[in-house]
């Protein structure tokens, strides 16, 4: 966990974090890890990949802090091109055994989609369902979703306009967001004197 001046917030002022906080991985040595396996084409299909994980995080000291954390991750995406239309799409399940170091149980279930038309304008759309088995309380049904419109303008730069209702802790929340992002391509020169090209 950051306990760093970073963990603070410049506009809630949630304050600093510390070991006396709790939760998973809050602890002081290296004692949460996690291990991931990636792969491409399974079964033979072009454009696929696939991502499997554990992770482990360690309990902290807090009175609330029941057990350490068991996560496990499984992950499927693509990317494909149709003529001059690109599509890109992931779905992900994520398991939380003693969910953020507590006796509850957690899962995750994400599906995202992004399309992008003739280089020059995008659609996104993306949804995880939250369910999470509280142990001595209610249980929790969350959802996030995400839907956002872009065009690539002047200088290659693009802007994206975003929509984001979401349900978390029997709580309703509603976000705009307007997006401005532009890929920054550079080379640095390798010990051969050649350039060597960012990713």
């Amino acid at each position: 966990a950051d306990r760093s001046a970073l963990s603070q917030s410049l506009f809630t002022q949630r304050g600093r974090l510390t070991s006396a906080d709790g939760g998973a991985s809050n602890t002081d040595g290296l004692e949460s890890y996690t291990v991931a396996l990636d792969g491409q084409t399974p079964f033979g299909f072009s454009g696929v990949g696939w991502h499997l994980a554990y992770r482990f995080q360690k309990r902290g000291r807090a009175a609330d802090d029941v057990d350490d954390e068991h996560g496990y991750v499984a992950t499927l995406y693509g990317q494909h091109k149709f003529d001059d239309i690109g599509l890109e799409w992931l779905g992900e399940y994520v398991y939380l055994d003693n969910a953020y170091a507590s006796a509850d149980t957690a899962r995750y279930w994400t599906l995202a989609a992004k399309v992008v038309f003739q280089e020059s304008y995008n659609l996104a759309l993306s949804f995880t369902k939250l369910n999470r088995d509280v142990v001595g309380g209610a249980d929790l049904d969350d959802h996030l979703f995400q839907a956002s419109a872009g065009v690539k303008t002047f200088g290659d730069w693009w802007m994206d306009l975003g929509y984001r209702p979401t349900r978390l802790e029997a709580s309703d929340a509603h976000t705009i967001g307007l997006w401005l992002t532009k890929t920054i391509e550079f080379s640095l020169p390798n010990g051969n004197g050649r350039p060597l090209k960012s990713p």
